[in-house]
């Protein structure tokens, strides 16, 4: 199609299936109002600016949400070239499974706006390109899986990142990091530090071990059957916020036999001093019991822990955490609750280990360990 003007869909479902579809990208765009729904299908490449609004046909009554988009591929490896103006309150972006859709321009919203990004769909949606995403929302994966793939130091994404719901499955949402440093350390004013929370479905991996990503506060959730993942493949994953907590899913909590939630393969780093909100050279792991009370491993960290001797790594909170890594990290490791249990004997790193509760219990797994710290 060759016509100049506005392509306006305001109800049902647009199908395109040309690289020209909408008309010329130089002199139109094209709006996907609320409730309506723009779909891509047949491998194609779009130019035409676009904006969208809400989640689609079927959005708010209940519909599959793999069946939500207010843009959807729904078949073959499309690419969008032309700028995307995130102009609703949510914005649902669907990737049907089996298929992708990679995003190569500019994701924007009005920055004084909540406008939040959410992902559906079992396919692969890539954000690319070499200009940042400019958004102040939560970017949530609710299915399938998400590729940050802009340049190095490049935002991907605006604000806080949630990845999975609780309910759709072992790690049936994923979150893949293809380049250095594409989640945002701090909000859009740079006054507080964002956070990612994994809940009990939602997975969090780097490419390899050429990956570095620094991130601020982080969240795990536990689930009676499946619990959040982080892997880190060989690559580096930069704590700048003061916090780490691990909590039980609203669905239920765990019991002895359920997964732990699990940070493994590569280099945990505890980061550096933030004095915004959010921030602090104390590292607090605040690792929460589940709802049935047991001892199993609540969060197991086999990643290496690093740390320099002016950060302090807390341990707080009543549910038990393993230490599995080969951990240099030379500031205090201070222990006010719950149950620790050492996989290796480097478990605290290398600095002074506080015990600070007779009611606290550690743990040799693995066999005897040795721990050299001083105490």
């Amino acid at each position: 199609n060759t016509y100049l003007g506005l392509t306006d869909v305001r109800q049902g479902v647009l199908v395109a299936d040309h690289d020209s579809a909408l008309g010329s990208p130089l002199t139109g765009d094209t709006q996907v109002q609320a409730g309506a729904s723009l779909h891509i299908v047949g491998s194609r490449t779009i130019a035409e600016p676009l904006a969208i609004r809400e989640g689609g046909v079927g959005f708010g009554i209940g519909s599959d949400p793999s069946e939500l988009g207010a843009l959807r591929s729904i078949g073959g490896a499309n690419t969008w070239t032309g700028p995307i103006e995130l102009a609703g309150g949510d914005n649902l972006i669907g990737v049907d499974a089996g298929g992708s859709l990679n995003i190569t321009s500019r994701l924007a919203a009005i920055t004084s706006s909540g406008r939040d990004l959410v992902k559906t769909g079992d396919g692969t949606l890539r954000l690319s390109g070499s200009e940042a995403n400019l958004f102040t929302g939560t970017t949530t994966v609710l299915q399938g899986t998400l590729e940050l793939a802009k340049s190095p130091h490049v935002d991907a994404i605006g604000g806080n990142l949630v990845i999975g719901n609780n309910i759709g499955g072992d790690d049936a949402a994923t979150v893949r990091i293809l380049a250095d440093e594409q989640i945002p350390l701090l909000n859009f004013f740079d006054a507080a530090l964002n956070t990612v929370t994994i809940l009990s479905s939602g997975r969090l991996e780097l490419l390899d071990n050429s990956i570095e990503e620094q991130i601020g506060n982080l969240t795990l959730t536990t689930g009676p059957t499946y619990s959040a993942d982080v892997d880190l493949n060989q690559g580096r994953l930069v704590l700048g916020g003061s916090g780490l907590t691990v909590s039980a899913s609203a669905q239920g909590g765990t019991s002895g036999l359920s997964p732990a939630a699990t940070i493994v393969d590569g280099v945990l780093d505890l980061g550096t001093f933030f004095s915004g909100s959010g921030g602090g050279l104390n590292k607090n792991f605040n690792i929460g019991d589940t709802q049935i009370a047991n001892i199993a491993t609540d969060l197991l960290i086999s990643a290496n822990i690093v740390g320099n001797a002016d950060v302090q790594l807390l341990k707080s909170g009543a549910g038990t955490m393993r230490l599995d890594g080969a951990n240099t990290m030379s500031g205090p490791f201070v222990w006010v609750g719950g149950l620790l249990e050492a996989g290796s004997d480097s478990a605290f790193g290398t600095g002074v280990f506080s015990w600070q509760s007779d009611s606290n219990t550690l743990i040799a797994v693995g066999g005897p360990r040795t721990i050299n710290n001083p105490i």
